[in-house]
C-alpha cells in the first residue's frame, strides 16, 4: 500500500498554520474516498511526496504499511 503526505483541514481556530493545515500521511484508499466525498473532502493539497517511514499510519483509517 502506498501513502502520500497531504495537508488537511485541521483546527482553524489555532494560531499556527501548521495546526490549521497539518501535513499527514494518507493511504490511497482514503485519498480516493476523500476525492469522491465532494464538498466534505478534507484534503487541501499535497499528494506528491511518497511516505517512506514505515511507522506512519493513515490519518483517516489508521492503517499502516503492514495492513
Amino acid at each position: 500500500m502506498k501513502m502520500y503526505y497531504y495537508e488537511v483541514w485541521g483546527d482553524m481556530s489555532a494560531d499556527r498554520t501548521a495546526d490549521q493545515y497539518p501535513t499527514v500521511a494518507v493511504c490511497e484508499d482514503c485519498i480516493k474516498a476523500q476525492e469522491q466525498s465532494g464538498e466534505d473532502n478534507q484534503l487541501v493539497s499535497g499528494g506528491t511526496e511518497l511516505v517512506t517511514d514505515t511507522d506512519e499510519t493513515c490519518h483517516f483509517c489508521d492503517c499502516g504499511f503492514d495492513d
